[in-house]
């Protein structure tokens, strides 16, 4: 009894030993057979306001290495909700694409996304495709061009010692009050 115990525990390990060492050259050969294109992008800024332009370059990686498998980037910059608000393509060179994207002066103030894709990474999922988060602000109304009323300012200045003394370093305060009293 013992012996067939033995020869079957052998035989059950040697199995799993020979699948598991399948499985990883088949996970070997996939990795190097099938390398995502990943894009990085450079900004030249983090946030950016209605009607500027975002400048960009955009460096595309496979396997740790440039990659020039894409002779295109497309460009997608949409709003929160998915609507695209513009689309645009550039020519990659040497695994490199430089560019810019005019953010409209309609445009509201919220998040929106840039979204970067290759022809080469249209085989893989969504989660391989480039997105980033951007912030757009809005500026408020500009002031309108009526002269405002001329405003009363009053300053006054507190020296710490209690005088102010030509040639001597003193700690002084003020305040500064308007017409209607405020600070």
């Amino acid at each position: 009894m013992k012996k067939y115990f033995l020869t079957s525990f052998v035989f059950v390990f040697t199995a799993f030993q020979l699948t598991a060492q399948k499985f990883e050259t088949a996970l070997a050969r996939l990795a190097l057979e099938h390398q995502p294109q990943k894009i990085y992008i450079h900004y030249d800024r983090e946030y950016y306001v209605s009607g500027e332009t975002i400048f960009f370059k955009a460096y595309l990686f496979s396997d740790g290495k440039p990659s020039g498998a894409s002779n295109n980037l497309y460009l997608q910059f949409t709003d929160s909700k998915g609507a695209v608000v513009s689309t645009q393509s550039f020519p990659v060179m040497g695994a490199v694409a430089k560019g810019s994207i005019d953010i409209p002066d309609s445009l509201p103030q919220g998040n929106y996304y840039l979204r970067a894709i290759t022809p080469a990474m249209l085989d893989y999922d969504e989660a391989f495709i480039y997105k980033k988060n951007i912030f757009v602000f809005k500026p408020a109304a500009t002031i309108s061009s009526e002269k405002t009323a001329a405003q009363n300012v009053s300053v006054q200045f507190f020296p710490e010692s209690g005088d102010l003394v030509d040639g001597i370093l003193t700690v002084v305060g003020f305040k500064a009050v308007d017409q209607w009293g405020t600070l």
